[in-house]
């Protein structure tokens, strides 16, 4: 069985030092509840970052993020990026394959291109 799980180690650790123990704590409960709904399976290997690595790139760059005080991309500003990213190669199902962030029109912490903090890790914006 393979361990999906072994980067939020690092992100509850990231948050604790921090200064934020409540969602650390809340993260915690959130990921035991959902091992309680979804046991852990074995993932085979894909183009993408694996589920350890691209937890520690989310994790980074919500810090950057909130470091920076929360920046976002306008809607314009992700449409204009999101085309570049569905012209990539590395782009599939609106999950890149370098970083394994998501790409898509939303304007949500889960959308890599709505975060003004981030960028392409293929240097294409």
């Amino acid at each position: 069985m393979v361990n999906q799980c072994a980067g939020l180690g690092l992100l509850v650790e990231q948050m604790e030092a921090a200064g934020q123990p409540e969602a650390a704590a809340a993260l915690k409960a959130s990921h035991e509840k959902c091992l309680a709904d979804h046991p852990l399976v074995e993932v085979p290997k894909s183009e993408s970052p694996s589920l350890v690595i691209r937890t520690w790139n989310f994790g980074s760059a919500l810090i950057r993020w909130g470091g920076a005080g929360f920046p976002t991309r306008s809607k314009r500003e992700i449409s204009k990026l999101l085309k570049i990213c569905q012209s990539c190669e590395h782009l599939k199902e609106n999950v890149c394959t370098k970083c394994g962030c998501q790409c898509n029109e939303k304007e949500q912490v889960m959308n890599k291109l709505a975060l003004k903090t981030e960028h392409c890790p293929e240097k294409k914006w």
